[in-house]
């Protein structure tokens, strides 16, 4: 992928990441912008370890300083941004300030998405991707647990009440400005909203959305195959209050903010606090199931479902996406079914759990565990 370099350690990461800064960023501007990943073609552990969409914009005496800056501070956003996402706030206190160079060796690539220079300005959007083993080993170091395996994506449906008026599936202008201002990107999970198909508006309508069936709820995932389906309703009248609902579960969890006047740009303000106090529970729950305590671990021996050739080789291909295995061997390949004993960090639960992100499933088999493909 234009402008992603892989680095190694050493003078040969620092002199990649000049080349980064240098030269491959005017090559860019004229390429244009290119997404760090498709949204659906990028693997779960390649958006786990990446930040985006970091905009920066810095003045000095010349273009080329402005540059450096804003690539610095680009840097210092990514690796802040990346430890919310990946660990608990009580640990980071274990973690040493680092220097540019020391920071520098923990990233694989740096994409401009887009960028404008001038004389004296420097300005641009971008993605840095960190070296997920180097980061891993760097907060294993320092006892700092942390996620390994991205959690499934969520498809959101909103409805929003202002007054008499309900807004749903139709375009509103203030719900979109809310929407714009919360980072959606750099999360564990990945938030995806709807089309707005003929069928979906009929199923889910502003009126009905919070007594949607679990059922009905899931289904609406299925087309983007999206595993889980959050349901959210606001209401403003000068203050704004809020309800979701995850997987079609019965629980409602409620939340209120309040505003100092009833104005459109408070209405914006207040939108954004909600989405974003409703992603931080959400990725909060799940941080804590994910989490791992590197200095934890095990190894376990899997009946592997290889009714074909073509089978076992692509258990063992999304295998190799799930970070939490650090070794597999293989004992035995044959049809029907297969050995082979897979080396782990954290919980024998967390494994299931980053397995089945991997759209594999682990089932009790006799006193072992049958491995294969998710239906």
């Amino acid at each position: 992928m234009i402008g992603v370099k892989e680095i190694s350690s050493g003078p040969t990461r620092q002199a990649l990441l000049q080349i980064v800064f240098g030269l491959v960023v005017p090559f860019l501007l004229l390429r244009g912008d290119t997404a760090l990943a498709n949204e659906y073609g990028e693997s779960a552990s390649e958006r786990l370890f990446a930040i985006q969409n970091i905009q920066v914009d810095q003045t000095a005496r010349s273009s080329a300083s402005a540059q450096t800056n804003a690539l610095e501070e680009a840097e210092r956003i990514a690796y802040d941004k990346i430890l919310s996402k990946l660990t608990q706030f009580e640990h980071r206190d274990r973690l040493p300030a680092l220097s540019r160079s020391e920071l520098q060796e923990l990233i694989l690539g740096i994409e401009v998405v887009e960028e404008q220079a001038s004389t004296r300005r420097y300005r641009a959007t971008l993605n840095i991707r960190f070296e997920p083993s180097v980061f891993s080993l760097f907060l294993a170091r320092h006892d700092v647990p942390h996620v390994l395996s991205a959690g499934s994506g969520i498809l959101v449906l909103h409805s929003h009440i202002r007054g008499l008026e309900r807004v749903m599936w139709k375009s509103d202008r203030t719900v979109q400005q809310a929407r714009d201002q919360v980072d959606w990107l750099n999360r564990i999970r990945s938030y995806h909203f709807p089309r707005g198909l003929m069928h979906e508006r009929f199923i889910a309508t502003p009126q009905n959305l919070m007594a949607l069936s679990a059922e009905k709820a899931m289904s609406f995932g299925r087309p983007y195959q999206l595993d889980s389906v959050l349901l959210i309703e606001t209401s403003w009248n000068g203050h704004l209050s809020y309800s979701y609902r995850l997987d079609g579960q019965p629980q409602v969890n409620t939340g209120f903010i309040t505003s100092e006047n009833n104005t459109p740009d408070t209405e914006v303000a207040a939108l954004t606090l909600a989405y974003g106090q409703i992603i931080s529970d959400i990725e909060q729950s799940w941080r804590k199931q994910l989490i791992v305590d590197t200095g934890t671990g095990g190894e376990i021996t899997v009946v592997v479902r290889s009714e074909s050739l073509l089978q076992f080789a692509e258990i063992m291909k999304r295998i190799e996406d799930v970070n939490l295995i650090r070794n597999k061997r293989i004992g035995r390949i044959a049809l029907p079914s297969s050995d082979i004993s897979l080396e782990y960090t954290g919980s024998l639960d967390q494994l299931r759990i980053g397995l089945d992100f991997a759209g594999l499933a682990m089932v009790p088999f006799g006193d072992k565990y049958l491995l294969q493909l998710k239906d």
